[in-house]
């Protein structure tokens, strides 16, 4: 149970941003995004991507990688973004990266 956003830059330089319900692990370090919740407007292989996912706990976390792929997981077709970063965005450690 947590929010879920995930922003990149779209072809000309704007900011996109979606609500993302099913942002999913399918890896150590690899996330999926159901293109279904980007509204028709996903964004492009090897695309810089950020995700901000925000728990009822008080816990929120920023993680930013790369779109490398769009995959079929279970008959849903998905953006599959490899993670670079990880940040703590919740005290005690808000901007800490987290190894």
């Amino acid at each position: 149970k947590a929010a879920k956003f995930l922003s990149w830059l779209d072809s000309e330089g704007y900011p996109t941003a979606a609500a993302c319900v099913s942002m999913f692990s399918v890896g150590a370090a690899q996330l999926a995004v159901p293109l279904s919740e980007l509204g028709g407007d996903a964004p492009p292989v090897d695309t810089k991507v950020a995700a901000a996912i925000i728990t009822f706990d008080p816990v929120a976390y920023q993680v930013k990688g790369i779109v490398t792929k769009y995959k079929n997981y279970l008959g849903t077709k998905v953006a599959r973004i490899d993670v670079d970063e990880v940040y703590s965005a919740s005290p005690p450690l808000p901007g800490h990266r987290i190894a």
